[in-house]
Order: C-alpha cells, then structure tokens, then sequence
C-alpha cells in the first residue's frame, strides 16, 4: 500500500474504535492535507484549462493552438513556456500525442477496413502527409506499416 494511503488504512481499520482517537486523528489528517495542498496561481490554472479544451477539441480539424494561447489571457510564449513546465510538452507537442495515440486506437479497432486517408482525417489532421510524418516520429513507425505489424497479430 503507498505510504500516503496509510492514515486512511488507520482511519479505515479503526472506523469501530475509540471515537475520540479517530477523530483526532482524522482532524491531524485533514490538517496535513490542507497544509500540503498547493493551489493553482492564475496561469497554473489557465494552463489546466488549456490542456482541458486541447483535450476536448483535438479531433477538431479547425483548432488553432495560437488562438487558444491568446485566449489565455497571458502572453502566447509566456503561457507556451508555463504549459510545457507544467504538462512536460508544449501545447503542440499535448495535440499531436493526443492526435496520434486516437489514430494507433483507430487503426488497432479498425485494422484494414479503414483508408488511412480517413484515419488521419478522424484525428484532426487535414494533410496525409503531414499526419504521415508525424505519426512516424511518434511510433517509429509509418501508419501502414503500423497497420500491418497489428494485423500480423
């Protein structure tokens, strides 16, 4: 069991106890937690929501990454920097993972039966070339020669 689970396994394990130690202790727990927890500052928080609308839009085709960084409310490269120190990737770098593990799933679920045209198009990509270099550099792989090592299977 992780350490950080073990004041809940206490709390858990005595829950029939002595009412007085459980409640000292759990007030002990909630007092470590608040003293630990770390809000988010403004760009912290606008970075969360950033990664959050990336999410939610990465198959959109029409998503412009500049237009979503402006919206911030802070300086593109400003929160371009905040970002990547926070999500370990830039904004671009955030869509295309997203965009390429949607594709490796399409084409893990749909193995021959779908153009890869189509695939990299369900992905948000417009060009196949584009989509192809990409992909590459993410796998190793080309996508059809990723679509045939899954269909060897």
């Amino acid at each position: 069991m992780p350490r950080e689970w073990q004041p809940a396994k206490i709390l858990y394990g005595n829950r029939y106890g002595n009412r007085e130690y459980l409640a000292r202790l759990a007030e002990a727990y909630i007092c470590f937690l608040l003293q630990n927890l770390q809000p988010l500052s403004g760009v912290e928080a606008s970075v969360h929501k950033l990664a959050g609308e990336i999410s939610g839009r990465a198959f959109d085709s029409d998503l412009r990454l500049k237009t979503l960084l402006e919206s911030s409310g802070y300086a593109e490269d400003y929160v371009r920097d905040r970002f990547r120190r926070a999500m370990g990737r830039t904004p671009t770098e955030y869509l295309t993972e997203i965009r390429i593990r949607r594709a490796c799933f399409l084409i893990d679920v749909y193995g021959g039966t779908v153009p890869m045209a189509e695939v990299a198009q369900q992905c948000g990509f417009t060009d196949y070339a584009r989509f192809s270099k990409k992909f590459r550099a993410r796998v190793g792989l080309s996508p059809s020669a990723y679509r045939r090592s899954v269909m060897g299977k």
